[in-house]
């Protein structure tokens, strides 16, 4: 992310002092610097990274971490948005079924590109879960299609949908 609203900074120094999360949630309405809407689900982020641009932007790396439900939405004084959420359950490690063996195998096949991405964790490519997350990230899909993976709670749905994305004639 590319940073340079007050409020953002704000949030975000506040988030490495404290060592928290920030929410990030689609806009589907509005826009990122005026009065917006978002979608209901959105997934929490925790910055890994930063450095300040020649051009005086703050460039954030952050990684995500829990999905959650906006059920009340409150804005400060600064603009800054503030949600009150419950965090949705993860996905139980689930076996990847044969018939999306095939994309077990891509992944294996690009992974070592990538890994450095992952390095805090070792891959899981039996898990339905764990492949289907780390395709939703990886595959180049609109944000509408992301956001439908975010909200999908069934690991094997994700990958129906995502395979029908990658098979899907561009």
């Amino acid at each position: 992310m590319r940073i340079f609203e007050a409020r953002y900074l704000d949030m975000i120094a506040r988030c490495l002092r404290e060592d928290q999360e920030f929410g990030v949630a689609m806009i589907v309405e509005g826009s990122e610097v005026g009065p917006a809407r978002t979608t209901h689900v959105g997934t929490t982020a925790r910055v890994c990274d930063f450095d300040r641009s020649s051009d005086g932007l703050l460039n954030v790396l952050a990684r995500g971490a829990r999905r959650f439900k906006i059920h009340q939405v409150a804005t400060q004084p600064d603009g800054l948005y503030v949600a009150e959420v419950e965090f949705l359950p993860e996905s139980p490690p689930i076996a990847v079924p044969d018939e999306f063996e095939a994309l077990a195998s891509q992944l294996r096949e690009v992974f070592p590109q990538v890994s450095e991405w992952y390095a805090e964790s070792a891959p899981r490519f039996e898990d339905a879960a764990w492949l289907s997350a780390r395709f939703a990230e990886l595959v180049p899909l609109r944000l509408s299609e992301r956001q439908q993976c975010l909200e999908m709670d069934d690991p094997i749905a994700r990958l129906a949908y995502i395979r029908e994305r990658l098979l899907a004639p561009q």
